[in-house]
């Protein structure tokens, strides 16, 4: 803190966008918290206030995955579910299988979620991890099938599917 980091980022932006012409889109301000990226954003739009520059895009990397997911489906409203909704999501799931005789903890269902979208490729452990463990499938497929009656997406969502889109989408890859 305090290095100047942010300084130099945006004095750079502001410079290939005002004096090097770069065009917007070209251009990403990605940070990993809400609040850099509003000061990032203050910056940028004080440095290039007069040349009349439109901004690039300044966020973190989660709104940018939303960004992306939100590109590849207009016509869809996602909401995202922070920590302690996802805990709450975790809890109702435990529960329900509880009552059908099943016991999972939540930290385990907690981590097989992560561990399970974070695997991008068939090959990651996570893959093995879920083959090896039923209760764990099922108790995921039940946290999945929540948050899809709402429409909703978790952190871990939104890296995933941003990925898979990118990684899929030659359409959405070229935006």
């Amino acid at each position: 803190p305090g290095t100047g980091k942010t300084r130099v980022i945006t004095q750079r932006i502001a410079r290939l966008l005002s004096e090097e012409k770069i065009h917007p889109s070209s251009i990403a301000a990605i940070t990993f918290t809400n609040r850099a990226a509003e000061e990032m954003k203050d910056r940028l739009v004080s440095l290039v206030r007069e040349s009349g520059c439109e901004l690039p895009f300044t966020g973190t990397f989660h709104s940018l995955c939303l960004k992306i997911i939100r590109a590849a489906h207009p016509d869809r409203h996602f909401g995202v579910i922070d920590q302690y909704q996802r805990d709450a999501v975790i809890r109702n799931v435990v529960s329900a299988l509880k009552k059908n005789g099943q016991t999972i903890k939540a930290a385990d269902l907690s981590d097989f979620i992560s561990e399970s979208k974070q695997a991008v490729s068939e090959n990651d452990k996570a893959g093995e991890k879920k083959a090896a463990s039923t209760a764990l499938s099922d108790a995921f497929l039940m946290y999945q099938s929540m948050l899809e009656e709402k429409s909703l997406l978790d952190f871990d969502d939104l890296m995933h599917k941003s990925i898979l889109l990118l990684r899929d989408n030659t359409d959405i890859r070229n935006q």
